[in-house]
């Protein structure tokens, strides 16, 4: 099965509750995509769900592409309809294991991020904020015709460390009243 817009029929896939609301966490998960080699184009990774009938959910996946690519995506659904399908386009030269997460800021925002080495991670596309926080998250795999060509989980995390970068934002008052934008007078800073 697949999950995407109107269509929910994927079985077995494995979710567990979120953090609740106000608190910041991540969902993680170490992937072995050595296998991932097949001619139907093959997916794995992270869903963050909220409900079915309407759909609202997002797949954070790697993908198997069978014009032989790999890339990295997500497909966020909300009421039936694929609201966004971003992805990083082909990358090239990946090791047999990737990463991918989400992050939330315990408030409205969940990040989808990959990485190949565990360390840095890079957003795929942008931050998706219309799910809400009442969502469960796990793990999801499509594997096409071909069950030899299967990824293979090493872990899957929820983890309530504080991983949400901060938000912060800055207004200086008072016009500069010099040459080249120097203040004349002291600014107030908020």
């Amino acid at each position: 099965g697949d999950m995407i817009g109107g269509t929910a029929t994927a079985q077995n896939v494995l979710l567990q509750p979120a953090p609740p609301a106000g608190e910041t966490w991540a969902a993680t998960t170490k992937v072995d995509v050595s296998d991932l080699t097949g001619a139907d184009g093959q997916q794995t990774g992270l869903v963050v769900w909220q409900r079915e009938n309407p759909n609202h959910f997002a797949k954070i996946t790697f993908i198997h592409k069978p014009d032989g690519s790999d890339w990295f995506e997500y497909v966020l659904t909300t009421n039936n309809n694929t609201v966004r399908l971003p992805n990083t386009g082909a990358v090239n030269n990946l090791p047999d294991e990737i990463y991918l997460r989400v992050v939330s800021d315990g408030e409205s925002t969940i990040t989808p991020q990959y990485s190949v080495d565990g360390e840095d991670w890079l957003p795929i596309g942008e931050p998706i904020t219309e799910l809400g926080m009442d969502v469960k998250v796990g793990l999801k795999i499509s594997a096409g015709s071909d069950a030899a060509n299967m990824a293979r989980y090493d872990w899957f995390r929820v983890d309530c460390a504080d991983r949400a970068a901060p938000r912060t934002t800055a207004a200086m008052s008072g016009a500069p009243g010099g040459e080249l934008g120097w203040h004349t007078t002291p600014p107030t800073m908020t």
